[in-house]
């Protein structure tokens, strides 16, 4: 008789791209040797990327004829008919696979991995939120209510809930009375490599210092005021924004009329911190209003830990609870206002001003906390449990 094959399946309405958090993790389940095969169960961008892709011999990428164009449509009844037609393909993948662990890695791709559980006792599910996902930023008060509903109903299901942080992790825990495990969004640990890459690369002189963005060009992560301020400034820095997104066309025609705006394309995360680790300092998502979702505020990017592993200080955009750790970690400075070109430059002279090498320290010292190598034992521990 034929033996089934143990599978684990991820799901995420993605083209599985650039997503570093289900690459990690995947590998590191990957390692229990327990899985006959992991699939990373995404969606397509107008069929132009392959439905299979595998990863390595025992991961695959398999992406829903979908389009993840029509996905981003910021109208909530745009949205309708892609995310039924995802749920309808994923329990459909699903059944025929009969995943013995399925990971739901948002809100939107849990209701088809609740409704094989049901159906399949021997399937376990677990909730692996990337951010409050009732509380985008964003979201109308319809898409709010709606998703609020579907989580009160659907995570009474799930076996495991995972979140990015423990500021996230205590809001569902005081919502929905579950114990969530917090696995950090950061990078593998390593040794700081000390390059000129950006300099050279840049023609960047010594005396100039660089500030770096890390992450996805897109319009509400404060990028134009971003430009808007090295534009205008007087200080010796630059700036240099690695990533991808809508918003880099504007940046290269920002590069060719002014001396310190620099484009850097998009790199594979393994790499992010090699290439940090030549700038001076990052700076995070720009608060350019006074509310934002409580999804944004209570964030703490993967930029964030990348910007430690490279041991390079943080100038924070102002989102409150990154702000705080910042703060409290004694890893930079925070940009006070970003309606005042006078308050940015003397929110960037203040982080000029402290103590380089006591923050280096200081990230060195969080580094070793903050690595995929602590958060993969958790990761490890949580999946053996469910498989006993």
């Amino acid at each position: 008789m034929k033996l089934k094959k143990k599978i684990n399946v991820h799901i995420y309405p993605s083209d599985m791209q650039n997503e570093a958090r289900i690459q990690k993790i995947s590998s590191s389940i990957d390692q229990l040797e327990y899985f006959d095969h992991i699939y990373q169960l995404g969606i397509n961008k107008n069929s132009l990327l392959p439905e299979f892709e595998k990863v390595n011999k025992n991961i695959t990428i398999v992406r829903l004829p979908v389009d993840s164009q029509k996905w981003a449509d910021k109208r909530f009844f745009g949205k309708i008919l892609p995310i039924f037609k995802f749920w309808i393909l994923s329990y459909k993948f699903l059944k025929n696979k009969k995943p013995k662990i399925i990971n739901a890695h948002n809100l939107a791709s849990l209701p088809p991995c609740i409704f094989f559980k049901i159906l399949n006792k021997k399937s376990k599910v677990v909730y692996d939120t990337h951010e409050l996902e009732t509380e985008r930023e964003g979201s109308g008060n319809l898409e709010k209510c709606v998703t609020k509903i579907f989580e009160y109903i659907f995570i009474r299901f799930v076996d495991e809930v995972v979140v990015v942080n423990h500021i996230i992790g205590d809001w569902y825990k005081k919502k929905y009375s579950v114990s969530p495990i917090v696995i950090n969004n950061v990078p593998n640990y390593r040794h700081r490599k000390t390059s000129n890459y950006l300099s050279n690369k840049f023609d960047i002189k010594a005396d100039i210092k660089k500030f770096i963005y890390i992450g996805a060009l897109l319009s509400d992560r404060g990028i134009q005021k971003y430009l808007e301020l090295f534009r205008k400034t007087d200080l010796n820095i630059c700036i240099i924004f690695l990533g991808s997104g809508p918003l880099q066309e504007l940046i290269k025609s920002h590069e060719k009329k002014n001396k310190n705006i620099f484009f850097h394309p998009a790199v594979p995360y393994k790499d992010v911190v090699n290439i940090v680790s030549s700038g001076d300092f990052t700076v995070t998502t720009l608060r350019t209003k006074n509310k934002y979702s409580l999804s944004y505020e209570s964030a703490l990017p993967n930029k964030l830990f990348e910007s430690i592993m490279s041991e390079i200080p943080i100038l924070s955009g102002g989102m409150k609870h990154e702000a705080d750790f910042i703060r409290k970690n004694k890893i930079g400075y925070e940009i006070t206002s970003s309606n005042s070109q006078k308050e940015f430059e003397l929110s960037v002279k203040s982080i000029l001003n402290l103590d380089y090498n006591n923050m280096q320290k200081n990230c060195r010292t969080l580094a070793k906390d903050y690595n995929w190598e602590e958060q993969e034992m958790k990761i490890k521990k949580y999946m053996i449990a469910l498989l006993n």
